[in-house]
């Protein structure tokens, strides 16, 4: 049910900032930097919610349409991150492609 799904997102919610709260203050990570380092990444996230929602206000719902939206939102937060030039999702995208690559040469 849709309080159940509430609920279980308010309390991992609850129970990642307060473990964020404890390992800031055990000096273990550095909160302000990892904000800083993930802004793209909140972009991007926040820009897939609103094109995702347009598009499910849009179609009617199904099984199919389901599907297509999780993909749909999974290229629109790729391409965002690709536009912002995300240093991680770009190196990763470079260390995945190269492998491909590689692994295709030796085939050859």
């Amino acid at each position: 049910s849709i309080g159940a799904a509430i609920a279980s997102v308010v309390a991992e919610t609850v129970g990642a900032v307060f473990m964020l709260i404890y390992v800031h203050k055990k000096n273990l990570i550095n909160l302000p930097q990892i904000f800083r380092l993930s802004i793209k990444n909140w972009l991007a996230a926040i820009l897939m919610l609103i094109t995702i929602k347009y598009v499910c206000n849009s179609i009617a719902s199904s099984i199919f349409n389901l599907f297509f939206i999780i993909i749909f939102g999974v290229m629109i937060y790729f391409v965002i991150l690709f536009i912002l030039k995300d240093d991680f999702f770009i190196s990763n995208v470079k260390l995945y492609t190269d492998k491909l690559l590689r692994s295709g040469k030796n085939k050859l």
